[in-house]
């Protein structure tokens, strides 16, 4: 993983606007998405064309971006988070092999520390700060768990999207069924800080009220986070 100083440097050549200010820590950092356009297809969209012109890449559902959506399930789980993220993430090992709707299912029984599954904005921002993850035929393809996918009139978002490589040589972006699973592709997904609910508080009992203050500020500021 890149520092946080050289992902911002790289976010900063494409997103000039956007204060990356005051981050510390380790993680990815991530801007939310209204920060780079009005909607979240838009600001895939301008993520993608981003990625486009540094490396080579092809959108397999460039006709179809309307049918992308994010989860309740992802909405809800980063609605605490700051504007601009650093997180912990995993981009599929963890995953390897399980079908998308398996992997929903599997972070819908999670208590704690809790899990959410990253989308294709959150997932292509990390492409875009680290082109070394997904650069040959052979690397694991990435399942993009935290968004789904629906084809034209269809009813139901049965599909969800992915990054691949594709034969002529380059990244690509596609949606597949929710149901298939294969041994090249696995699952992303994103880890929130515990809640002081869910730590040890006992920890905390030897300490002086000023050390417990210092020790929650620490807690916060480690994930960019405030009281």
């Amino acid at each position: 993983m890149k520092t946080i100083t050289t992902q911002i440097q790289i976010l900063k050549q494409h997103f000039p606007d956007i204060d990356f200010s005051g981050l510390s820590g380790e993680g990815y950092v991530i801007p939310k998405w209204h920060l780079i356009a009005p909607t979240y297809i838009e600001a895939l969209q301008k993520v993608l064309d981003v990625i486009k012109s540094t490396r080579p890449f092809y959108n397999w559902r460039s006709s179809e971006m309307s049918g992308f959506r994010e989860t309740a399930e992802k909405v809800e789980a980063m609605k605490s988070l700051p504007d601009i993220m650093v997180i912990d993430a995993q981009l599929g090992n963890k995953y390897k092999g399980r079908s998308v709707r398996d992997v929903r299912e599997a972070l819908k029984e999670m208590s704690s520390p809790k899990e959410f599954g990253l989308g294709a904005y959150e997932v292509a921002i990390i492409l875009l700060t680290h082109p070394d993850t997904l650069k040959s035929y052979d690397d694991l393809w990435i399942d993009c768990v935290g968004d789904e996918f629906k084809l034209g009139d269809e009813h139901e978002f049965s599909y969800a999207p992915l990054f691949n490589f594709f034969d002529g040589g380059g990244l690509g972006f596609d949606a597949y069924r929710v149901d298939s699973a294969g041994d090249g592709c696995g699952s992303a997904s994103g880890f929130l800080p515990q809640s002081l609910e869910n730590r040890d508080l006992e920890s905390f009992a030897p300490l002086s009220l000023e050390a417990r203050v210092q020790k929650i500020e620490e807690i916060l500021g480690h994930y960019n986070l405030s009281v």
